[in-house]
């Protein structure tokens, strides 16, 4: 039997050079690490960037709407996105600010249909007097038109009167 005899300086040598292997080893596992943990991050903020989006996106239209007075659209734009849009995103501080504003927004369009009304209403006060004449003027015309037609048939005798017909009734009868 032969007994291999191992130098101390080559013991110490490979077991230096296994500990640096080791440490080498263990960075790129750190790195590593801290990358998949990146990784994680990214897709989680993707994620939620990609639940926020229609939320801003929707706000963005609403206050589209209100500027240029179209104050229905807003209204269901406002309760779409406060019902199924809002409640995804409810931890963020932007959307609690949009929660907070949603009651502000409504009494906005209120105030403003009203005055749109009010002013609507002011306008047919105004004009009724006009519209009332010419619906008059119309009408009259219509008549003088309509009796001057029935006048032309019945001098063709192609239409009877009421007392032509109660005649005819009673002789048959």
């Amino acid at each position: 039997m032969r007994i291999c005899r191992v130098r101390p300086i080559q013991v110490t040598d490979t077991n230096n050079k296994l500990q640096e292997s080791g440490r080498e080893l263990l960075t790129e596992m750190e790195e590593l690490k801290k990358c998949r943990s990146q990784q994680r991050n990214i897709a989680a903020t993707v994620d939620q960037l990609t639940l926020c989006l229609p939320v801003l996106e929707m706000y963005s239209k609403l206050r589209e709407q209100l500027k240029t007075k179209r104050q229905y659209p807003a209204l269901k734009t406002m309760e779409h996105m406060e019902h199924t849009f809002l409640p995804r995103v409810n931890p963020y501080r932007f959307c609690t600010v949009m929660v907070e504003d949603i009651p502000k927004l409504r009494e906005e369009i209120k105030e403003v249909s009203m005055s749109d009304l009010k002013d609507f209403l002011e306008s047919i006060r105004k004009h009724s007097d006009k519209i009332g004449e010419t619906a008059m003027k119309q009408e009259n015309e219509f008549a003088n038109m309509e009796g001057k037609f029935l006048s032309e048939k019945r001098k063709r005798g192609k239409i009877q009167t009421y007392m032509q017909v109660d005649k005819k009734a009673r002789t048959l009868a």
